[in-house]
């Protein structure tokens, strides 16, 4: 293929230029499919959603109660370990209900309340088929209660291939009569990993931007869950002028056109923009320019989120400070650095100084 002058169909050119039809008006000239992870929580009732606590048992004497906590991160249930004061150390302990390879790493996630203060030991305890455990304090993590919730990450590797575990235990040396301390949130999972959002099958905290879904194995929040999202950090799509990227298309769909070496979305979260101009000339050097095309149609269209918050616009300065901005109720603020919109007024003018006019209107000679 050594004539510059032979086209394709489809496929690439002697010249790399990339051709591609429809085979039909339903499908795609081009799909882009991008990386995304699945996560399962081997966790049954993570956040004590129903009065199950199926794989919790109790380390020495302690007891575990779900009870009502309106401070929990979701919902309103939490575990409740309370512990007695005696020589030993308590706590409680959660074991898997299958089996795992030796030596494959597992990761642990939960929010943890305690009086300030007290330390903490989150560590693994792998049970063999005869209930016992082996590597009691395997990938031990001690931590210091805060007084109100916290997430704790640790990480261990059984070295057992049979169920896995953890626990979470109390030194007896640090309180003087019963204490109570609470779990809430908590994710046991495959791999090596740290500071993931918290999942099951009926929510997440991932934000909007990784299109994350979640799906209970079983019945809700007594089975296994799994949140499946985009993992992917690099462009979908680039175009390059000259070794330059002048356009490209993030992981979330943001849409970033600009004539400096490394265009950046400000803020990006996701989105499109669509841009229609018959000729080069149309653009008049703009860095955006929308033609509609037809008399009814609308130049612009700006939609916020369900219960936004932030502006739905924002003009700003080359230091980005903003001198201009639109509430996502359509309230109208300019002047200074960041204008404030006063209470319910529709339209703010904030000057720059004591001797500065607000507003000035200036008739026509001989007005009327």
């Amino acid at each position: 293929m050594s004539d510059k002058n032979f086209k394709v169909k489809n496929g690439i050119d002697a010249n790399g230029t990339i051709t591609v039809s429809s085979f039909s008006d339903a499908t795609s000239n081009l799909t882009i499919n991008e990386n995304v992870s699945t996560r399962r929580n081997l966790v049954l009732n993570p956040v004590f959603a129903v009065n199950d606590t199926t794989g919790w048992g109790s380390y020495f004497q302690s007891t575990n109660t779900i009870i009502t906590d309106a401070t929990a991160p979701y919902g309103t249930k939490v575990l409740q370990i309370e512990i007695p004061k005696d020589a030993n150390p308590h706590g409680t302990i959660w074991l898997a209900d299958e089996s795992q390879q030796a030596n494959i790493a597992y990761s642990v996630s939960a929010y943890v309340k305690g009086p300030a203060g007290v330390q903490g030991i989150f560590s693994g305890r792998p049970t063999l088929p005869d209930s016992s455990y082996l590597s009691e304090g395997s990938g031990a993590l001690t931590f210091t209660f805060t007084g109100s919730w916290q997430r704790i990450y640790f990480t261990y590797t059984p070295s057992v291939a049979y169920k896995t575990g953890f626990q979470l235990t109390i030194s007896p040396t640090q309180y003087s009569t019963t204490m109570n301390f609470y779990m809430h949130g908590i994710v046991v999972e495959y791999g090596s990993t740290t500071n993931l959002p918290y999942f099951d099958g009926s929510q997440n905290a991932y934000a909007d931007k990784y299109r994350a879904t979640t799906a209970w194995s079983g019945t809700a929040n007594l089975s296994k869950s799994t949140v499946t999202y985009i993992s992917q950090t690099a462009n979908a799509l680039e175009v390059k002028g000259n070794s330059s990227t002048i356009a490209k298309i993030d992981p979330y769909g943001t849409l970033t056109i600009s004539a400096s070496s490394t265009p950046t979305s400000i803020n990006g979260q996701y989105g499109n923009l669509t841009v229609r101009s018959t000729t080069l000339a149309d653009s008049l050097n703009a860095a955006a320019y929308i033609n509609t095309g037809q008399a009814p149609g609308v130049g612009l269209i700006l939609r916020g989120y369900g219960s936004q918050t932030a502006d739905l616009q924002q003009w700003q300065y080359s230091d980005g400070n903003t001198y201009a901005r639109i509430s996502p109720y359509g309230q109208l603020a300019i002047g200074d650095v960041n204008p404030l919109i006063y209470s319910n007024a529709r339209i703010s003018l904030n000057t720059v100084a004591t001797s500065a006019v607000g507003l000035v209107i200036r008739g026509v000679s001989s007005q009327t």
